[in-house]
């Protein structure tokens, strides 16, 4: 295997770990807020916080990815994270 696939790779891994996360955040942003119940100073304090910890934490995986720079592949992988995590993950946890 080149370099060039391995660190290829390496950011796939990594932005796909990245869309996954993100959709952890929201899905525990979802939560808290229905926690906040008719407090709705709090449930938008709550939503726009969460959209700034996730526009943070897109940019530390795409920093670690690959320096910053976003990439059409990189930006796949975390959809393909943020798709498992909808179509697979999220079913499970609310199975239960």
């Amino acid at each position: 295997m080149t370099a060039l696939i391995q660190r290829e790779l390496f950011q796939l891994f990594i932005m796909f770990y990245g869309g996954i996360s993100l959709m952890l955040l929201f899905a525990g942003r979802d939560r808290l807020m229905v926690r906040c119940g008719n407090h709705k100073r709090l449930s938008a304090a709550v939503y726009f916080s969460a959209w700034i910890c996730a526009s943070f934490l897109f940019y530390r995986f795409a920093y670690r990815a690959s320096h910053g720079t976003v990439t059409v592949y990189g930006l796949l992988a975390a959809a393909a994270g943020i798709f498992l995590w909808k179509k697979v993950i999220c079913g499970i946890l609310k199975e239960k």
